[in-house]
Formats: structure tokens, C-alpha cells, sequence
């Protein structure tokens, strides 16, 4: 949900001359699981801090609670020099109900609550072109001229290897195998059980999910991320 003041003529030409002063967010966290680089909290706040500042906006952000204890409602803020705001929600299921937890998603949200609010974007932050599609293989040249009996294939060739049908895992597959990585890893990852899997991905995104074929491979990216934090801050926790 979107609010605002009853004007916002001021903060909107302030957060125009803020964004164009806004360099993009740089990528400092590795992703070991799905071997990609992300921007953090910090990163984002050190691209957009000083921007807003110079013209007179400031960000607060804040937790409301939950009625039903299933979810975060994390509240992003822009306040004015004039006293004209914008303010916006974002609403984050929980998984699991311990500190380690609610603070993983805490965070996730800020950075994505924070990111929407004033249009910040990471380096090289292309979906597509981080989508690692597999090259599609070469097409061979048709041999001219007849056949004889040294290029006609031997019976050897001619029967079929037992491997031959067998089906080349897409980018999609790996990025999926290494979620089930971070999910179900014991000491590495959150530790859940195959069956909790899709359910984990379906409160991540907040919609109903049947099989991994309703999913994109950004999605599951946005899966491992947020799973990753939530490893961060149990092992931070445990520490």
C-alpha cells in the first residue's frame, strides 16, 4: 500500500534531483549457493544516503506487528525538508518463528523496501542477462557428395547409446538443485526436509506455487538470497 501527504510537489522534484545524483548500488555479498554477487543493506544506503541528504530527504523504516504471526510488515518512510512524505508496505511471510529468523526477513525487506521507495538499482542489475542460458549447440555442416562405404556409419554407430537420450541439465536446473542445497543442507543450509521446499518458495513469493514450472529462474534466485540471509543470521545467532 502506497500513502502520501496531501501534496508531494516538493519531495517529488527533491527525490528527481536525488536520483539522478544516485549511483547504482554496488554488488559486495557473495552467493556461494547460487555463485552470484548481490548488493547488501549497507551497500544500497552508502549509494543513496549522501543523494538524499544534499536535497532534503530522509528514510525511516519501521516494523509493524503482525495480527495473525505469519508475516512481517515492514513500513518504508521518505520525509521532507517541507514535511510532505511518501510512504509504502511491504509484507513478508515467515517460515520459521525464532529471532534468527524474523531478523533475516527484516532485513531482506528493508533492502527491497528501501530499493522501490527512491528506484535504486544494483550494478549490472540485467535479469536477463544474468539468466546464464546455455549456448545453443553448433548446427553440423551436411556433407555434399555420396555416401561411401569409409563416412557410412557402422552398426556400432548406428545403435543408440544408452546415454544418448539422456537430458542436459538446463540453467534452470542448476540454479534449482542448488536452492534444494541451501534449503535442505543440514549444517550449510536451513536444514528443511524435500517436502518443506516448495513450501518455503511459496512464502518467499507469496503466491501459490504447484512445481517448480511456475517459477522463474529470478524467482529462485530471490529464493536463495532470501534463504541465505536467513543461514547468515542463524549462524550469527548460534555464534
Amino acid at each position: 500500500m502506497i500513502r502520501q501527504s496531501e501534496t508531494i510537489g516538493a519531495i517529488a522534484g527533491a527525490l528527481a534531483k536525488a536520483q539522478a545524483e544516485m549511483k547504482s548500488a554496488k554488488k559486495n555479498q557473495d552467493n556461494p549457493y547460487f555463485k552470484s554477487v548481490y548488493a547488501d543493506l549497507a551497500s544500497c544506503y552508502e549509494a543513496c544516503r549522501e543523494p538524499l541528504t544534499k536535497n532534503g530527504i530522509a528514510v525511516f523504516q519501521g516494523i509493524e506487528d503482525s495480527i495473525d504471526g505469519e508475516s512481517v510488515t515492514l513500513n518504508t518512510m521518505l520525509l521532507h525538508s517541507s514535511g510532505e512524505w511518501l510512504s509504502s508496505s511491504l509484507r513478508m511471510p515467515l517460515l520459521k518463528k525464532d529471532p534468527q529468523a524474523v531478523g533475516s526477513v527484516i532485513t531482506y525487506a528493508r533492502r527491497y523496501g528501501l530499493c522501490a521507495a527512491i528506484g535504486l538499482a544494483s550494478e549490472d542489475d540485467d535479469a536477463e542477462g544474468g539468466m546464464a542460458r546455455p549456448a545453443s549447440p553448433p548446427v553440423p555442416k551436411s556433407q555434399s557428395g555420396p555416401r561411401t562405404a569409409s563416412s557410412a556409419p557402422s552398426k556400432t554407430q548406428q545403435t543408440k547409446s544408452p546415454n544418448a537420450t539422456a537430458k542436459t541439465p538446463t540453467a534452470k536446473d542448476l540454479l534449482i538443485k542448488r536452492l534444494y542445497y541451501v534449503l535442505c543442507n543440514k549444517e550449510q543450509g536451513l536444514g528443511l526436509e524435500k517436502s518443506e521446499v516448495l513450501t518455503y518458495v511459496k512464502n518467499v513469493l507469496g503466491r501459490d506455487v504447484s512445481g517448480f514450472a511456475d517459477v522463474t529462474e529470478e524467482e529462485i534466485r530471490l529464493v536463495g538470497i532470501t534463504a541465505q540471509d536467513e543461514v547468515k543470521h542463524n549462524k550469527a545467532g548460534a555464534a
